[in-house]
């Protein structure tokens, strides 16, 4: 267990810091298409809606993206012996990362008020939450819902860079990775 941190907290914290970036974003266009609920009652849902699942979706792609680079060097670092073969890392990153979600949605479970560490935190969802709460309060199994997305797409993710298959491009300009023999489906 004490491999796993020296060699992945610092993955789990770079994952973080994306939801982060990406929660104020998702937040911000939230905001903005709240602003036109006076307006425009059904634009200014759809919008949240359509903003927060695009906010989502991006999130998920930097994730497939950081945790497949991560899975190809670990399988470069199989190969020569230096690492074991451990498929589920990026399950376990993952779920690293959502500590924080996990711990948020523990608290709405137990009815302790979250205030706005949690919409700061998931703000990209912030528009799928009040689409779902309709007006009411947020149900308590969304926040643990919110979390579900990201695990088969890191675990999924990074087993493929484990076995060298891209069903994306390689967007990791900084990196020789797309010059070796990286198979794309």
């Amino acid at each position: 267990m004490k491999k796993f941190f020296a060699n992945y907290s610092f993955y789990a914290v770079k994952m973080f810091i994306n939801q982060f970036a990406v929660s104020l974003l998702g937040l911000t266009l939230s905001i903005v298409f709240s602003s036109i609920k006076d307006k425009n009652p059904s634009a200014s849902t759809a919008g949240q809606l359509i903003s927060s699942i695009a906010a989502v979706v991006f999130y998920l792609f930097l994730i497939y993206n950081m945790t497949w680079n991560l899975g190809y060097e670990d399988h470069v670092a199989v190969g020569h012996g230096k690492r074991e073969y451990r498929p589920l890392n990026g399950l376990l990153i993952s779920l690293l990362a959502n500590s924080i979600n996990l711990i948020l949605a523990l608290m709405a479970l137990l009815g302790i008020a979250l205030g706005s560490w949690s919409i700061i935190i998931e703000g990209m969802y912030a528009g799928i939450m009040l689409t779902i709460a309709n007006g009411n309060s947020i149900p308590i199994w969304l926040y643990f819902a919110i979390i579900v997305p990201v695990l088969p797409v890191a675990t999924i993710s990074y087993y493929l860079g484990l076995k060298d298959i891209r069903l994306l491009p390689n967007f990791n300009l900084n990196k020789s990775s797309s010059k070796g023999k990286n198979k794309n489906v």
